[in-house]
């Protein structure tokens, strides 16, 4: 047989690490083998549980100024906690030493307690099931009076034979506080004062000029004494000073926006306005104070575009008006504005555009002298091709016109005749050519000024003599050449044609007397 017994259990957090035990039994058996159990230990997991005390407190604890607050956070979690804050009025403490605050684990220790350190605190850690608070223990923190920021220190203006009255209000625990004023380090008598719970009001009145200096207000209670005392400064009521640092924020073809620094107004409320002069040095308005602060801020509408205005800026006080803080300013030229994104108004720099302008034009003109250039050589190269072009077909014009006498090479002559370039002369003498063409291409045709083929070639009656070879260094050659009259013939070599092979024409007299030149290529 199997029995079954089933168990619908919701644990708590105190049930986190209990034995939670089946056991079944057979009355009919004897022991040990009466009954049989087994057991499982419970792992609930839950969001941390704090508690903080104080001292051992977890409710209201009392402390004098000065002494020393230990804080115990106490947390139960599964799994375990991290991240353990301690707050005061809602604000997470930080570490500090130099306040005398210091947090270990799950421990907080203030040194010197001061009034600041009075309030409500709490503590606080999370896990993986959530974060937990603990309760808020108030710290109750018995202090000496101290003055309310709005009466720690002051600055009175007053004139000769006038009376004001100076209040000064204090926080202290315990409430029950007394006080006293002096002036100068001298205290006043109690009739010239009076006190209601943490506030005392003072008539002071400035008889003389030795009437103006310090006034301290002085408050204790059974702490001790105020350590610092709520001072007033008695001063000479004038007349403010002008606004400073005067610019124009903003400005339109309309309006024009100026803000300023306020001058010293000896702790008196004071307020601004402005006056705008046109080119008629006529008054056009008065502008109060923009702005509900103490900075003078000022709104000026309705203006001409493109004209200058002087604007006067006064400061106001119960003593009187200061002197005007003068600005010449001008709206926008309608010529010198340009519209951005619709209403938008920007200046027209002047200066920007003439460096615009001259960057643009070094560049126009570096392009132009590029172009000229570029067209010049153009031109050059084109000068070359023709030039080559004209001699190639002259060249080749002379080819086929005439006939080549046979050409003998260099290595030949030298060997059997340098003085005789062997040629057909029957066939010459047959012909009836008027150019008779040399090919030599030794280094120098000077060696056939001895030659006798210059007295055969001009024996056939020629009008010219066409030498095809390479032309030396040099500027100008002779040959002389007999036929029977002894006239010297002149061969001229062209130093721009130096080193290269040309074809020269020999210029000379023909047997008959009739002078003949062929031109050379």
């Amino acid at each position: 047989n199997t029995t079954t017994s089933v168990l619908n259990l919701m644990p708590t957090v105190a049930d986190d690490g209990a034995l939670l035990t089946c056991r079944a039994q057979n009355l009919r058996l004897q022991a040990p083998h009466k009954y049989m159990e087994d057991g499982w230990e419970l792992q609930v997991y839950y969001d941390p549980k704090v508690t903080l005390t104080i001292n051992k407190n977890s409710k209201l604890v009392v402390f004098r100024e000065g002494s020393e607050a230990v804080m115990e956070c106490a947390i139960r979690a599964n799994p375990g906690a991290s991240d353990i804050q301690f707050m005061l009025n809602g604000s997470v403490i930080a570490d500090n030493e130099q306040q005398g605050i210091f947090i270990t684990n799950t421990t907080l220790t203030i040194r010197h307690l001061q009034s600041q350190h009075r309030g409500k605190y709490s503590c606080g850690a999370q896990n993986l099931e959530g974060r937990g608070v603990s309760n808020e223990v108030w710290l109750n923190l018995r202090y000496t009076p101290i003055c309310r920021n709005s009466a720690l220190k002051s600055t009175v203006a007053m004139t000769v034979n006038e009376t004001q009255v100076l209040r000064c209000s204090v926080e202290a625990q315990p409430l029950d506080v007394s006080f006293y004023w002096t002036f100068n380090n001298y205290e006043l008598h109690s009739d010239n004062y009076t006190a209601r719970g943490l506030t005392s009001e003072l008539r002071f009145r400035t008889a003389s000029a030795q009437d103006f200096g310090l006034v301290s207000c002085w408050a204790k209670n059974e702490v001790g004494l105020q350590a610092q005392p709520c001072l007033f400064h008695i001063t000479t009521a004038l007349p403010p000073q002008p606004p400073r640092d005067c610019s124009v924020a903003n400005r339109t073809m309309t309006s024009l926006t100026i803000e300023c620094t306020p001058g010293d107004s000896a702790g008196l409320s004071q307020t601004f306005f402005a006056q705008h002069f046109g080119a008629d040095s006529g008054v056009e308005s008065d502008v109060k104070n923009l702005s509900a602060s103490s900075v003078p801020l000022f709104f000026i509408a309705g203006l001409s575009s493109g004209t200058e205005y002087t604007v006067n800026l006064y400061a106001i006080n119960a003593k009187g008006m200061s002197a005007p803080t003068r600005m010449l300013v001008s709206t926008l030229s309608t010529v010198n504005t340009k519209l951005v994104s619709g209403n938008q108004e920007l200046d027209y720099d002047p200066i920007l555009a003439v460096i615009v302008g001259a960057l643009l034009s070094l560049i126009l003109i570096v392009l132009i002298v590029i172009i000229i250039c570029k067209i010049k050589q153009q031109d050059e190269e084109k000068d070359k091709r023709e030039q080559q072009t004209q001699q190639n077909t002259i060249i080749g014009q002379l080819s086929d016109e005439y006939s080549i006498v046979q050409q003998t090479s260099q290595d030949e002559l030298s060997h059997k005749n340098p003085d005789v370039i062997p040629c057909d002369l029957q066939s010459f003498n047959d012909s009836k050519t008027d150019l008779f063409i040399i090919n030599d291409m030794r280094d120098d045709l000077t060696s056939l000024s001895n030659t006798s083929i210059i007295e055969t070639v001009l024996q056939q009656k020629p009008k010219s003599i066409l030498v095809n070879g390479y032309i030396p260094n040099g500027t100008h050659r002779k040959m002389r050449q007999t036929n029977g009259d002894q006239r010297e013939e002149l061969l001229y070599y062209d130093q721009r044609d130096a080193g290269v092979i040309v074809h020269q024409t020999l210029r000379f007299d023909d047997l008959e007397g009739n002078e003949v030149q062929q031109t050379a290529v």
